[in-house]
């Protein structure tokens, strides 16, 4: 992926995780999670990945407790992940 945006980070049980978003080389977004396990001072892929999001995605909100999503911004549209939900509105 090309560029970092600023990770957004949050604590569950011993795990930590980062989002991240970026572009490929076609111009298309992409995020993408990891766990960080703490203990083992170590990232794990997971627990999801969307590829091709709205072309204007760059801003990413981290979603607390009991939720544990992240809203993605874009010019077209509000998008909410998390591992077993997904929801989008156009604005």
């Amino acid at each position: 992926m090309g560029r970092r945006l600023e990770p957004a980070i949050r604590k569950e049980r011993d795990l930590g995780m980062v989002e991240e978003m970026g572009k490929d080389n076609k111009d298309a977004h992409h995020v993408k999670t990891y766990e960080v396990v703490l203990k083992d001072k170590d990232f794990v892929e997971g627990p999801w990945s969307q590829n091709n999001l709205d072309n204007g995605a760059d801003l990413l909100i981290p979603v607390p407790l009991p939720l544990c999503g992240v809203l993605i911004i874009g010019e077209e549209t509000i998008v909410y992940y998390s591992a077993s939900a997904f929801k989008g509105i156009p604005i």
